[in-house]
């Protein structure tokens, strides 16, 4: 895949083509990283959800989410000011190689998931989450050096840019009738609280969040759901309900 498909593919995910997981994927590919992380970091503790990822098996996400975080040096960085939003950096230009090396979070979860190098920007979204595309990789494939930063700078402006529009689009799209479609599809009361969770958050993982509930519980509840409305996919699921409502 060269540069400019790979941009088209970025804005494919604005129109339910394609998803974030795959650009991940991709950019992971093409920067030698070990893992490619797209990371949502509320105001609180225990705020912080991945919002897609490629690389990391989910017990390493969920220990990030659940303690990691909380002592990140990048995330303390964000804060700070050193790491100013909409630029991506080299990690060792945002937190020194020798501090990230001397750090709990280093030893304990950066380390150990054989991680040394990273880059990555980070932006503000629209309901106030700091939104951080992390690229970390290993100590074999050495640190990035700058025309790789720059490359990484050009894509993170276009996955800023489609952020903002599938913002923009949510905000603008109607409220679907829950009640109408949960009839339609013969949906329990539980599938269709899911919707109305999938629709507010955009998340199956921030859905759990907010419902307080199991993400394999959820996740059970979307499979039924995809089954009943005949859809593959959360994507293809959402432009089902928020097309003309249902007879």
């Amino acid at each position: 895949m060269n540069d400019r498909d790979l941009l088209e593919h970025i804005y494919d995910v604005v129109l339910g083509r394609s998803s974030w997981d795959e650009i991940m994927e991709r950019l992971r590919a093409e920067f030698s990283a070990e893992q490619a992380l797209l990371i949502a970091y509320g105001q609180g503790p225990g705020e912080t959800t991945t919002h897609c990822r490629s690389g990391p098996d989910e017990g390493a996400v969920r220990a990030y989410a659940d303690h990691f975080a909380a002592i990140d040096p990048y995330v303390e960085a964000m804060g700070s000011g050193v790491f100013p939003q909409g630029r991506v950096m080299f990690g060792d230009d945002v937190v020194p190689g020798k501090s990230l090396c001397a750090s709990e979070f280093y030893h304990d979860w950066f380390r150990p998931n054989g991680l040394r190098y990273t880059a990555g920007g980070h932006v503000q979204s629209r309901d106030g989450l700091s939104l951080l595309l992390a690229m970390p990789r290993s100590d074999a494939a050495g640190p990035y050096v700058p025309d790789e930063v720059c490359k990484l700078q050009g894509y993170f402006n276009h996955i800023r840019r489609a952020l903002e529009i599938q913002d923009e689009m949510r905000s603008r799209v109607f409220v679907p009738d829950f009640d109408r479609i949960a009839a339609r599809y013969r949906l329990t009361p539980a599938e269709a609280r899911l919707l109305e969770l999938l629709v507010e958050t955009g998340s199956l993982k921030k859905s759990a969040q907010r419902a307080q509930r199991s993400y394999n519980t959820l996740r059970a509840h979307l499979r039924a759901v995809l089954g009943k409305t005949e859809t593959c996919s959360q994507s293809q699921l959402m432009r089902l309900i928020h097309r003309a409502p249902v007879d």
